[in-house]
C-alpha cells in the first residue's frame, strides 16, 4: 500500500466484551485498544480514532483526544454515520467480537445489546457495501480485520429472534477494500482467555507494531498470517478478501490486489510455466518470488528479452497462466475443502462436453483447469458453472462481486446449480422377473411393472402390464410402461431393467420402442439404460455382499478415484476365479474382457453370475474392443462414480461406434426402489 499522509486516515476500533446473552469475551476491547494505540503512535489524529468497547472505564483509558462510542446497535449505526460524513484518504477498521455464520450464509457481528430474545447483530457484507456506497464522502481506500468466529448456527435458534441492524444500501462508488477474516465459514476463530486476546488478533497487532512503514503493507500482512496459521494444526484459516467497485455498469469483482498474494499451489503454477521460458531460475526460487512479489516483473523482463516467436508464444502462455491465478485467487479460502469425489461430480457437470483429461484431484486444479477455458464476464464461463456447483455443494458463497455478472445472470447460475440433471434424478426401473419360478430357472413373465423415481416425490408404482410370456411380449408390455411414464408428464428419465441372467442373452438395453411420431428406437439410444440382476435381488448372501460392497465404495470414492479391474479372457470358463478375484481384489467396477457365452448350463458356470455373487455392484462388458478399456476408465473418473451410466449415453449421442454394445449390469442401491421389491410386489408402493 502506498503512503498515506496519517492526518488523511481514520479508525474505528471495535472490541466486545460483554453482551447482553451473558456471554464475555475478556480481552477483546484491550485488542481494540491496542490497534488505536498503534495507529495513534504512527501519526494518526487522535480526534480520527474511534473506539467502541464494552468495557467499564474503556473510555478513560482512550488516548487523549479519541472518541468513544457504544457498541450497541445505535451507537454503532450512529459511528457508521460520523464515518460517512469524515473526508481522508484511508479507512482502518478492527472489530474482535462475537460472530456467526447466518443460515443464509451470511457473517454476522453481534452487538453488545444482542439478547438471546433479541439477536441484534451487523452482517458483515453490510457493512462492507455500506463503506464502498457513494454514502461515504471520502476513505476510498479500507483495511478491514474482522477477529470473529464464523462456526454455523442453527436455524432454530435464529428463529424470530435475529435481527439484522438496517445500513443504507446506496450507489456503489470506486473504492478498494481489502478484509481479513479471523476464520472460514464453518469454522471457530481461537481466543485465549488466559491471555486475552484473540489468536488473530495478537498475530495482527504485533506484526503492525513492529512494522516502520505506515500505513500497513496489506499484501505483507495477509502473507504473514497466512504463513503463520499454516503452521498451525488448528484447522482454523484465515480467509481474505480483495474487494474493488467501480463506477457506472463496470460492477465490482473480488481481485487479487496490488503485487497478487498467490496460494503456494498457484504460485508454483505459474512458476513453472515462466521455468518453461527460462529455466536457469530454480523452480522453487520462482515459487518464493511469485508468491512474495507477484511475477508482473518476470514477465515484463521475459516480453522484452524475447527475440523468435516460439518464446514469445511460451511467455504468453506463462501471463494467461498468472491471469488465472489472480482470478482464482481467493476461491479456495472461500468455499473451503471437498472431498476429491465431489470435487469431479462438479467439475465434470460445469465443463464442456468432451473435456477427456484425467479428472483433477483438488479443489484448486479444478478451479484453475476451468478458469482455462476463459469467457470472464460471460455467464456460460466454465468457471461460473463450477463455483456456483461448489457453492452449492459446501455451502458457503462467494461474494456476489466476484463474478462480475448481473443479479439476474448469477440468479440464473445459482438456481440452475441446484437442480440435479434429469438423467441422475428421475429413473423408472422395470422389474422383468417372473415371480412364479424360483432362482436358476427362467420364464418371460406374464405380468410386468415398473417404479418410477422422482425428485421430491419417492418412488410410484405403474400398474401392472399383461404380457405374453416371451421376449417380444416382454418388449411390447415395456412399450406400455413407457406410454404410462410420459402420460405422467415425464419424458427424461434413465431406465432400469431387472432381469434374470438368461435374458442378457437377448439384449433387451435394444428393444425398439415405437410410436405414430417415433420410428423404431433402442431403448438405450433415447436414455441411460442398465440392467439390475435379478438373482442378486433374490438371493440373501449375494444381496447382502452387494450392499456392504457398494456403501464401502461410496465412502472410499469421496478420497479417490474409481479404480475399474478387467477379468482376462482366460478366465472365462473358470468362474471360481473371476469370484476368487471379486473377493479379494476389491476394485470398484469390474469388466469382463471377452463376451460372455450364451448361459446354457447352471448359474455358478457363468462368468457374470460369479462376479455378481462375490458383491461386484458395478460390471461393465465386453472389453474386447481396441480402447474401450481407456474409455471406461476416463469415464469412470469424469464426475461422480454412479452416474457413469448418464455419461456413457451422452458420449453415444456424440459418437454412436464409441462403446458399441458396451452392457453394465448398474446395481446402485439409490436407484433401486427402496425395500428391495420380489417381483410385482413392493412393500410401501402406491398402485397408480
Amino acid at each position: 500500500m502506498s503512503t498515506v499522509d496519517p492526518a488523511q486516515v481514520q479508525v474505528l476500533a471495535v472490541g466486545i466484551e460483554r453482551y447482553g446473552f451473558g456471554e464475555h469475551l475478556s480481552g477483546a476491547a484491550s485488542d481494540a485498544m491496542r490497534f488505536a494505540r498503534w495507529a495513534v503512535a504512527h501519526g494518526v489524529p487522535p480526534a480520527n480514532v474511534t473506539v467502541a468497547c464494552s468495557w467499564q472505564g474503556a473510555a478513560e483509558d482512550l488516548p487523549q483526544g479519541a472518541r468513544f462510542a457504544e457498541p450497541s446497535t445505535s451507537g454503532l449505526q450512529d459511528v457508521f454515520r460520523h464515518l460517512a460524513d469524515a473526508s481522508g484518504e484511508l479507512l482502518l477498521v478492527f472489530w474482535c467480537g462475537h460472530g456467526v455464520v447466518h443460515p443464509t450464509r451470511e457473517r454476522v457481528l453481534f452487538t453488545a445489546d444482542a439478547e438471546e430474545s433479541m439477536l441484534r447483530n451487523f452482517a458483515v457484507n453490510d457493512i462492507l457495501r455500506f463503506l464502498a456506497s457513494w454514502r461515504m464522502h471520502g476513505l476510498a481506500r479500507q483495511v478491514v480485520v474482522v477477529d470473529a468466529c464464523a462456526n454455523f448456527i442453527d436455524p432454530y435458534t435464529f428463529d424470530g429472534a435475529a435481527v439484522t441492524s438496517p445500513l443504507p444500501d446506496n450507489p456503489r462508488r470506486e473504492v478498494e477494500q481489502f478484509v481479513l477474516f479471523a476464520s472460514q465459514h464453518g469454522r471457530t476463530a481461537a481466543f485465549d482467555r488466559i491471555a486475552r486476546h484473540g489468536a488473530l488478533s495478537d498475530l495482527v497487532l504485533t506484526w503492525l507494531e513492529q512494522q516502520p512503514a505506515f500505513p500497513p503493507d496489506t499484501v505483507r500482512l495477509d502473507q504473514h498470517v497466512r504463513h503463520e496459521f499454516e503452521r498451525t494444526a488448528s484447522g482454523q484459516r484465515p480467509v481474505t478478501l480483495w474487494h474493488r467497485s467501480f463506477r457506472g455498469d463496470e460492477g465490482s469483482t473480488l481481485y487479487a490486489g496490488p503485487g497478487t498474494v498467490l496460494s503456494v499451489a498457484q504460485a508454483r503454477r505459474v512458476a513453472l510455466a515462466v521455468h518453461d521460458v527460462t529455466p536457469v531460475r530454480p523452480v522453487d526460487e520462482l515459487t518464493a518470488h511469485i508468491a512474495e512479489h507477484g511475477a508482473e516483473d518476470i514477465l515484463t523482463t521475459l516480453d522484452q528479452e524475447c527475440v523468435t516467436d516460439a518464446a514469445r508464444l511460451a511467455v504468453h502462455k506463462a501471463r494467461l497462466c498468472w491471469q488465472r491465478q489472480r482470478w482464482i485467487r481467493p476461491l479456495p479460502g472461500v468455499l473451503g475443502a471437498l472431498p476429491a469425489g465431489r470435487i469431479r461430480a462438479a467439475y465434470y457437470r460445469a465443463l464442456p462436453v468432451g473435456d477427456n483429461r484425467e479428472a483433477p484431484l483438488t479443489m484448486d486444479d479444478a478451479l484453475d483447469r476451468a478458469a482455462n477455458y476463459g469467457r470472464r464476464g460471460s455467464p456460460d464461463a466454465p468457471l461460473y458453472r463450477l463455483v456456483t456447483y461448489l457453492e452449492h455443494m459446501t455451502g458457503r458463497r462467494v461474494d456476489d462481486r466476484w463474478f462480475e455478472l448481473d443479479d439476474g445472470e448469477l440468479t440464473g447460475l445459482r438456481a440452475d446449480a441446484t437442480a440435479e440433471p434429469d438423467s441422475i434424478g428421475r429413473r423408472f426401473v422395470i422389474d422383468l422377473r417372473n415371480p412364479d419360478t424360483v432362482t436358476g430357472e427362467f420364464h418371460w413373465p406374464t405380468r410386468i411393472a415398473g417404479h418410477l423415481y422422482l425428485p421430491g416425490h419417492g418412488w410410484r408404482r405403474s400398474p401392472e402390464q399383461p404380457a405374453e410370456p416371451s421376449a417380444e411380449g416382454s418388449r411390447a408390455a415395456v412399450g406400455e410402461l413407457l406410454q404410462w411414464v410420459f402420460d405422467l408428464g415425464v419424458a427424461t428419465f434413465s431406465l432400469g431393467l431387472i432381469t434374470p441372467r438368461a435374458a442378457f442373452d437377448v439384449l433387451p438395453e435394444a428393444w425398439e420402442y415405437t410410436d405414430a411420431l417415433t420410428g423404431p428406437t433402442p431403448l438405450w439410444q433415447d436414455r441411460p439404460t442398465v440392467l439390475h440382476s435379478a438373482e442378486r435381488l433374490d438371493n440373501r448372501q449375494a444381496r447382502t455382499r452387494w450392499r456392504e460392497r457398494a456403501a464401502m465404495i461410496r465412502a472410499e470414492l469421496d478420497q479417490r478415484l474409481p479404480d475399474v479391474a478387467w477379468i482376462d479372457e482366460k478366465h472365462r470358463d473358470t468362474p471360481v476365479q473371476i469370484r476368487s478375484q471379486v473377493l479379494q481384489r476389491g476394485a470398484d467396477c469390474y469388466g469382463l474382457g471377452f463376451r460372455p457365452p450364451e448361459l446354457r448350463g447352471p448359474l455358478h458356470g457363468d462368468p457374470l453370475i460369479a462376479a455378481i455373487a462375490a458383491g461386484a455392484p458395478y460390471v461393465v462388458w465386453p472389453g474386447d474392443e481396441p480402447g474401450t478399456r481407456d474409455l471406461v476408465a476416463r469415464l469412470a473418473r469424469q464426475g461422480v462414480f454412479t452416474d457413469l451410466p448418464a455419461r456413457l449415453h451422452r458420449l453415444r449421442a456424440e459418437d454412436r461406434d464409441a462403446c458399441r454394445g458396451l452392457r453394465l449390469i448398474w446395481d446402485e442401491p439409490d436407484f433401486l426402489p427402496q425395500g428391495q421389491f420380489t417381483g410385482l410386489t413392493a412393500e410401501g408402493a402406491d398402485d397408480a
